[in-house]
C-alpha cells in the first residue's frame, strides 16, 4: 500500500512511497520504503505486450456496455430477474471433489434454484472451468461483452472450488460483466456448515445494525497511519449514524488483536471492516497457508520489531463456537483474501523481489473460518492491497468503499453491493489503454505515470467476494 506520509502526524511534504505488508519474522515491510522519484521510476518499465493486449481487451469490455452490469428490465435484486448460477471446475481430475462439493451445497442450491427459477444454472462437467481464462469461458457459454442477460447466463454466479480448480484471474474477469463470489474450504465440510447458515439467515432474524469500523496503527508505521487517516477515520465521519444503523471505531492503541476477536464473536456487529497490514510469508514457509494475510494489530511494536502471535489475529483467533450468522466483513489487508502464485505487484516495484511468493494459489485462512463460522460474504484482496484503492497524493478516493458499505447497509445483495470496485477497475483500464497508445508514440510523459495507474487498476481488479453474491445481510 503505498504511503507517503513517514508518521501519524505527516504533511504533503514528504516524498516516501512504503508497501503494505509485513514479513512476521523480521518486522519489516515485505517491499523496502523508497523514495517516489525512485518508486515512479521503477514502474516506468515500458508494458509488456501481455499487459497491452490485455488493457485493451479491459477498455473495449467498458466501452462496450458503458459500465453498466444488467441488461435494461433486470431488478439485481430479484433472483427471478437476474438469475443465479453455480460454476464448478470442469477438468476431470476433479468430478470426485466437485461431486462432493455439489451434494454438501445441495440445500443452498435448491433454494437458488427455487428463488431464481428458469434462470438458475449449473455449470458443471462439461460446463464447469476447464483450463481457459475467463474471457474463453464467457465465449464458449456464448456470452459476449456488454450487459449481463440472465436469459444468457444468470448476473450472480458462485464459483466453488479454490485458485487451482478456478483461477483468481477467472474470477476477476467474470466479475467484471456479472456479480461473481467464490466459496472454498479446506475442510469439506465448511461447505455443508456454510450452506446451512446461509438458509438460516434467510430464517429470519440477524445480528444488530451496527457497522463496526477497526483500525490499528503502530509506532512509526507510516502504511496504518495513513489506512486510519484516509480510510478509516473518513468512513467514520461520513458514514456516521444512518438511519436505524449505529457505526462505531476501534483505532489507535486501542485496535488489538483481544478488540478485534470481540468484534468476531456472537455478538459483534452485522458489518466489520479492518485496515491495516496483512502478514504476508516466505513460500518455505510452513505456516504460509495458515497464516498469510493474517492481521497486524495495534500491539506491534512497528517495522524492524518480529511480529509476536499475541499482536495478530488470525483464522485461529476466530473462537470454534462462534456464530457469526447473518454478518459480513472487509477484510483491507494485504493477502487478505488470498495469494497467487506469482506477484503481480512487488516485482515491478524492486527487482529483488521475488516473483514466486506460493508453491500454488491458495484462499486464506482467515476467511475460510469467517464463513465457517457462518458469515455469509467476506470482501478482502487477493496479493498486496495499496493506497491506491483509497487515494493518492492529495487525491483521497473512499467512495468506493463507502457506496459498498452503504448499499450493504442498505439490504442489498452483496455482489450487486461489491460492484463499484468492478466500476472502478473498469473506469482505470480505459485510463491504462489511453497512456499504453501514449507509450505506443513515445510519449515519455505517458510512460512516468502508466505505472502508477497500471498499479491501481491492478490493485481494484483484486478486490473479490468470498461466499454467496446473493447473499444479503441479514439484519
Amino acid at each position: 500500500m503505498p504511503q507517503r506520509e513517514p508518521d501519524v502526524n505527516a504533511t504533503e511534504d514528504d516524498d516516501l512511497v512504503v508497501v503494505n505488508g509485513i514479513d512476521p519474522r523480521t518486522g519489516e515491510y515485505l517491499v523496502a520504503p523508497r523514495p517516489t522519484v525512485e518508486f515512479a521510476e521503477a514502474l516506468k518499465a515500458p508494458p509488456s505486450d501481455a499487459e497491452a493486449d490485455e488493457a485493451a481487451r479491459e477498455r473495449q469490455l467498458q466501452l462496450d456496455d458503458g459500465l453498466q452490469k444488467t441488461v435494461e428490465g433486470v431488478t439485481e435484486d430479484d433472483l427471478a430477474s437476474a438469475g443465479w448460477g453455480v460454476v464448478f471446475s470442469g477438468r476431470q481430475e476433479d468430478a470426485d471433489l466437485v461431486a462432493e462439493q455439489r451434494r454438501l451445497l445441495a440445500p443452498l442450491l435448491d433454494r437458488r434454484e427455487a428463488a431464481a427459477g428458469d434462470l438458475y444454472r449449473e455449470y458443471v462437467g462439461a460446463g464447469g472451468v476447464r483450463n481457459e481464462t475467463g474471457a474463453d469461458w464467457l465465449a464458449r457459454h456464448s456470452v459476449g461483452p456488454g450487459p449481463a442477460d440472465p436469459q444468457d447466463m444468470p448476473f450472480y454466479l458462485l464459483l466453488v472450488g479454490g485458485p487451482e480448480q478456478i483461477p483468481f484471474e477467472f474470477q476477476y474477469r467474470v466479475d467484471l460483466q456479472r456479480a461473481v463470489g467464490r466459496l472454498h474450504f479446506d475442510d469439506m465440510a465448511g461447505y455443508a456448515r456454510y450452506s446451512d447458515a446461509v438458509l438460516r439467515s434467510e430464517g429470519g432474524g440477524g445480528p444488530a445494525k451496527r457497522l463496526a469500523l477497526f483500525g490499528p496503527t503502530n509506532r512509526g508505521d507510516r502504511a496504518t497511519a495513513l489506512s486510519l487517516r484516509r480510510l478509516v477515520e473518513p468512513l467514520q465521519e461520513k458514514l456516521g449514524d444512518k438511519v436505524g444503523w449505529q457505526t462505531t471505531s476501534t483505532t489507535g492503541e486501542h485496535a488489538t488483536a483481544a478488540a478485534l476477536a470481540a468484534l468476531v464473536d456472537d455478538d459483534g456487529p452485522a458489518l466489520l471492516l479492518t485496515a491495516g497490514h496483512g502478514l504476508g510469508l516466505p513460500l518455505e514457509d510452513p505456516e504460509q497457508r495458515h497464516r498469510q494475510g493474517a492481521l497486524v494489530c495495534s500491539g506491534w511494536r512497528g517495522p524492524g520489531n518480529p511480529v509476536r502471535p499475541a499482536d495478530v489475529f488470525t483464522a485461529a483467533d476466530v473462537r470454534a463456537g462462534a456464530d457469526l450468522t447473518g454478518r459480513m466483513a472487509f477484510l483491507f489487508a494485504c493477502y487478505g483474501g488470498g495469494t497467487p502464485a506469482a506477484d503481480d505487484f512487488g516485482h515491478r516495484v524492486d527487482p529483488k523481489v521475488p516473483r514466486s511468493i506460493a508453491a500454488l494459489p491458495f484462499v486464506s485462512a482467515l476467511p475460510q473460518a469467517l464463513l465457517d463460522r457462518g458469515m455469509l460474504a467476506v470482501m478482502a484482496h487477493v496479493d498486496r492491497a495499496w493506497g491506491y484503492s483509497f487515494g493518492t497524493g492529495r487525491a483521497d478516493s473512499t467512495q468506493t468503499f463507502r457506496s459498498t458499505l452503504t448499499r450493504l447497509m442498505n439490504g442489498r445483495r452483496v455482489g450487486a453491493a461489491f460492484d463499484d470496485f468492478n466500476v472502478r477497475t473498469g473506469e482505470l483500464a480505459v485510463d491504462l489503454a489511453e497512456l499504453l497508445a501514449k507509450v505506443v508514440g513515445g510519449d515519455t510523459t505517458a510512460l512516468a505515470r502508466y505505472g502508477g495507474i497500471w498499479t491501481s487498476a491492478t490493485d481494484a481488479r483484486n478486490y473479490v467476494v468470498f461466499g454467496d453474491p446473493a447473499a444479503r445481510l441479514a439484519v
